[in-house]
């Protein structure tokens, strides 16, 4: 997982709760918000892809970092291992790691990196 990605994630949520607590004048010694008007604003709820596709899929150029894959296709990958991203063609080497995207129905999307910078791109039953 990248750090800087998480943190920040982190960050925008804190920075979101804090505007949310100062707009009810929770922060404000001595003042209570009136109960009528005191509704705190909703954090707008991530996107989640319901299904990658193919099309999500060839968005992705090679060269591109994993931070930018993970923003183009909505969600953060999983760590892969060789053996279960089924990638016999790939040799590992230093600096390489293998992240997929799943889908509910077992299809996914599967993406080598080197160095943070994606090499290699496939799919398995992607349509």
């Amino acid at each position: 997982m990248k750090v800087p990605y998480i943190t920040a994630l982190f960050a925008a949520g804190a920075i979101s709760l804090g505007g949310a607590a100062f707009a009810t004048g929770s922060l404000l010694s001595g003042n209570a918000a009136p109960a009528a008007t005191a509704q705190a604003p909703q954090a707008a709820p991530m996107p989640v892809r319901p299904r990658h596709t193919l099309a999500d899929m060839l968005q992705l150029e090679d060269g591109i970092t994993y931070d930018d894959a993970a923003r183009t296709l909505g969600t953060l990958g999983h760590a892969e291992t060789w053996q279960a991203a089924n990638l016999p063609d790939v040799k590992n080497t230093i600096g390489m790691a293998v992240y997929a995207w799943p889908n509910p129905d077992g299809s996914r999307i599967v993406l080598v990196f080197q160095h943070d910078r994606l090499i290699h791109k496939t799919h398995e039953g992607l349509r």
